[in-house]
């Protein structure tokens, strides 16, 4: 990806695959980065370089700007599956209960055996008192 940078750095899609390894090297706020001048670089908003910016900015904690980021992608793709399964993912690490457990149900309604989404969706009831059906 670097090499890719050096001879054309306006390229928003080098700039959003450096940004997915590093990412995947553990480097969350050089992913940040990235994805940030990726999405700079966009003429249109592209949910891929939005959905990696949230991930990078929730391993940093930034939970707030991670929400932020997954709004834009919802709206440009608002039947993604697994855009709200990694949305309900990031109001679980807000601590916004039932935000999580409404994102994580849907993705439930397509795929009901998703491990981590039941699991997510357990813990969103159980913080929220329900018991009973945190374990379903």
């Amino acid at each position: 990806c670097d090499q890719a940078l050096a001879a054309w750095k306006e390229c928003r899609e080098s700039w959003r695959w450096r940004g997915e390894a590093l990412l995947k090297l553990g480097d969350a706020a050089g992913a940040e980065a990235s994805f940030a001048r990726s999405i700079e670089l966009s003429r249109d908003p592209e949910p891929q370089a939005h959905r990696g910016r949230a991930a990078a900015r929730l391993r940093r904690g930034d939970g707030a700007g991670a929400l932020a980021d997954l709004a834009v992608a919802a709206r440009l793709v608002p039947e993604d599956a697994s855009l709200r399964a990694q949305r309900g993912h990031a109001h679980l690490a807000l601590r916004e209960w039932a935000r999580a457990e409404e994102d994580l149900s849907f993705v439930l309604k397509g795929a009901p055996g998703d491990a981590a989404s039941l699991q997510g969706r357990g813990t969103a009831r159980l913080r929220q008192g329900r018991l009973a059906e945190a374990l379903e």
